[in-house]
């Protein structure tokens, strides 16, 4: 999940993605591109709620689609 500057939806994006009923287990990488909001304190609030789940990976400076979509692939398990 792709994230940058969205405090005011990311909750409701989350909680979303987590009242979904799967037979499967799944991981949600949360990849922010160096947010000025409040959006990865919230993300981080919500790993610490699910850590099983919930991945976080942080771009210090933001940068091209390209390389961010590169970035999570790389990062995924």
């Amino acid at each position: 999940m792709p994230l940058y500057n969205q405090e005011p939806s990311i909750k409701d994006a989350l909680n979303s993605i987590l009242m979904q009923e799967t037979n499967y287990k799944y991981e949600l990488i949360i990849s922010d591109d160096a947010s000025t909001d409040g959006s990865l304190k919230i993300a981080k609030e919500y790993q610490a709620k699910y850590p099983d789940i919930i991945k976080i990976l942080v771009q210090e400076v933001g940068d091209i689609a390209t390389y961010f979509y590169n970035f999570i692939l790389k990062e995924k398990k």
